[in-house]
């Protein structure tokens, strides 16, 4: 009796996938509008409770409830400055930067809050008509960097350090020299670790965007070509040496397995149509890593592609109808047993920055993908796959394959053969399917997991390892 109340509470806890119905924890879900439709410009999560965003004329939003509930902070809106980035790195402080709208008196500010947004604080101003702030990143409490456009055309590209928690900035002293009508995008920035780190620029017409790289923590720069003559939209990398750019042109992605010294075409992605990729973001975890990318088919139709495997291949993943809008901004975080959950954050805005204001968030495995297939996709033979991830703790997905309808049983053993679990026992109509198993009252150790469908049984073995 107790195994069967235990069979049911698993069942219960878990949910269901399959190539017709994606369950909520693996899809990309609206998660709010905000009052008023704000163009959004940038998105940052600290961890999967604690989310900030900001708003292109000055006003910031923060959860604190992973996004139940949404509060506005105090404007930061100047008659000469628009907000176009945000880093966080705790629920009280936060940093803003953006650029000025014109005129000789224009100015590029650093504003930081230490008290949750009630009140900001200038901590930093480049002060020239060209001046504006591309990115801010934080490694840790202490220490950050940021990095804008340079001064006048052909001159070095502005990067300010901070040690004392942002109060202080000071630019570096090996400042990378950018080409004539060079100059960075907003938001395209990405440190992997204290050491590694890459920014991509775009420019006028004839002049590409290249990649920056840097493998001391940003003191100095080097630019490499980064795959086609135009722009860098956005750069991700899943270690110091693997990760993609996206583009507004053909080829609208690129890989890197050298840290972006050197660029290869992505083909035969799941969309044909492309009119710009965007914004990226990506999460690393002991044994599995995660790459999403933003995109535009050439009717102005949103999607978001999702790569397990460093760029090589990507699955279209299943995303709210928002015609019209564009996503600036992706940030992903990990959490959960050997942080091998991904929980990842969107926000859109329309084409011309006057509105948007939707919040889109996604919560899965990381490994895991939602992939958008035709119905008449069908398996062609009956099959069991390994677990993923194996060794799990507590958490791994079983998946398999119908070709044709039948009545399914999915059941756990322990080693010596007694039944410890039966995680399904029903019809399941053809398709691919996949079954979340929840281990968390099991110990450490060695199981397996049968199939049964008609007359295919099949069993494989899988590690619980604390």
């Amino acid at each position: 009796m107790k195994h069967k109340l235990l069979c049911t509470m698993i069942a219960l806890a878990s949910l269901i996938c399959s190539s017709t119905q994606t369950p909520a924890w693996a899809q990309w879900q609206l998660q709010t509008t905000l009052p008023g439709n704000p163009a959004l410009t940038s998105i940052k999560a600290v961890n999967r409770d604690i989310v900030w965003a900001c708003h292109l004329r000055g006003n910031v939003y923060r959860t604190t409830d992973g996004g139940k509930n949404w509060e506005q902070t105090l404007s930061i809106v100047t008659t000469a400055e628009r907000i176009y980035c945000i880093e966080a790195f705790n629920a009280d402080t936060a940093f803003v930067i953006g650029g000025g709208t014109g005129g000789s008196s224009n100015k590029a500010s650093i504003y930081r809050t230490t008290n949750g947004g009630t009140d900001w604080q200038v901590v930093y101003t480049a002060t020239n008509r060209t001046a504006f702030w591309n990115a801010i990143h934080f490694w840790d409490s202490k220490n950050g960097i940021a990095y804008g456009d340079p001064l006048s055309p052909g001159r070095q590209v502005l990067i300010v350090r901070t040690s004392d928690g942002g109060a202080t900035w000071t630019p570096i002293s090996n400042l990378p020299l950018a080409n004539v009508n060079e100059f960075g995008l907003f938001n395209c920035f990405y440190f992997f670790d204290k050491s590694n780190g890459w920014f991509g620029t775009t420019g006028q017409p004839g002049n590409a965007g290249r990649v920056f790289r840097t493998t001391d923590g940003g003191n100095t720069w080097n630019a490499f070509p980064s795959g086609n003559t135009s722009g860098v939209n956005d750069v991700e990398f899943i270690s110091s040496l693997r990760g993609v750019r996206t583009s507004g042109a053909a080829p609208f992605l690129t890989r890197s397995i050298d840290g972006g010294q050197t660029w290869t075409p992505v083909n035969n992605l799941p969309i044909t149509n492309i009119f710009v990729l965007g914004a990226a973001a990506s999460v690393s975890a002991l044994n599995q890593s995660q790459i999403w990318v933003f995109g535009l088919t050439a009717a102005r139709t949103l999607f978001i592609l999702s790569s397990t495997d460093a760029g090589q291949t990507w699955q279209q993943q299943t995303i709210p109808n928002l015609d019209g809008l564009f996503i600036p901004k992706i940030s992903a975080v990990s959490f959960g047993a050997s942080r091998d959950s991904a929980r990842v954050w969107a926000v859109t805005s329309d084409t011309t920055l006057s509105s948007g204001g939707h919040i889109l968030t996604y919560v899965g495995r990381i490994g895991m993908t939602t992939v958008v297939k035709e119905k008449s996709n069908l398996p062609i033979a009956f099959t069991l796959s390994q677990n993923f991830p194996n060794p799990f703790n507590p958490f791994t997905a079983i998946r398999y394959a119908l070709p044709t309808a039948q009545f399914v049983t999915l059941k756990i053993f322990n080693m010596a053969g007694q039944e410890l679990a039966t995680l399904v026992h029903r019809q399941q109509e053809a398709g691919e399917h996949t079954f979340q198993w929840n281990a968390e009252k099991f110990p450490s150790g060695v199981y397996m997991y049968r199939l049964q469908a008609g007359e295919f049984v099949e069993t494989k073995k899988m590690i619980l390892l604390r």
